[in-house]
């Protein structure tokens, strides 16, 4: 038993450290400046790793708002824990909502970018020349 408890907390900090490494390079792919990115890209990676957080919650025991709570204890000193895991869930929640929210309103103003990207008729720009030269002056070298 204690082998197993110190075998426990000999690992977990070393992998909570690397998942926070790991969590903190992704964020590091946001700067615009570096990388090229689609938002169906950064919705993607925010939902697994929503989905990934939530999962390892279940494993130990703690389920999500819409669960029935799992975790239960009436001793005062886990109060807290559960307070703060439970907050943990709703920002959880509530970063899942605003994720699907935004990709909502970013996929109606790209069809309406779309909509007024579109060169009417009248605006195109025609070649004037018929025997097919260039047209305008450095086209032609």
């Amino acid at each position: 038993m204690t082998n197993r408890r110190e075998r426990f907390k000999k690992l977990y900090p070393k992998r909570l450290k690397n998942a926070v490494w790991n969590i903190q390079s992704i964020g590091k792919l946001s700067a615009r400046t570096n990388y090229i990115y689609e938002n169906k890209e950064v919705d993607e990676i925010l939902l697994t790793l929503i989905f990934e957080i939530k999962a390892v919650m279940i494993k130990f025991g703690l389920g999500s708002t819409d669960m029935s709570p799992v975790f239960k204890t009436e001793e005062k000193k886990h109060a807290t824990f559960k307070e703060e895991k439970d907050e943990l869930i709703k920002k959880l929640d509530e970063i899942q909502r605003s994720v699907h929210e935004n990709k909502r309103s970013l996929d109606e103003a790209l069809l309406i970018f779309r909509e007024h990207e579109k060169p009417s008729k009248g605006m195109q720009k025609t070649n004037n020349y018929k025997d097919g030269k260039k047209d305008g002056y450095w086209e032609s070298f």
